[in-house]
């Protein structure tokens, strides 16, 4: 695991690990996609990408994010057969 905020925020070490060529798994929590974009700066295309909200986790701002959907979406990433290739 590494952290995309410092991708996103250009430290050398963190931009070089997810340049290195290893498989990418990414996580948005949305659909404004920021996961996908801070990688695309360095010209990285994650080799499978989710995003949450297509799995109806709700953003809900000032509040917590309800347990059960947390569960439902770990549990249809973790056993997705055929998990969204990154466009």
């Amino acid at each position: 695991m590494s952290c995309i905020a410092g991708v996103g925020g250009d430290v050398p070490s963190l931009v070089k690990v997810a340049k290195s060529g290893r498989p990418i798994i990414a996580i948005d929590g949305c659909a404004l996609s920021c996961v996908k974009s801070s990688l695309a700066r360095h010209g990285v295309q994650p080799t499978i990408w989710h995003v949450l909200s297509r799995y109806d986790v709700q953003k809900v701002y000032q509040a917590d994010t309800d347990q059960r959907q947390v569960e439902k979406a770990l549990n249809l990433v973790i056993d997705s057969p055929a998990p969204l290739r990154a466009t």
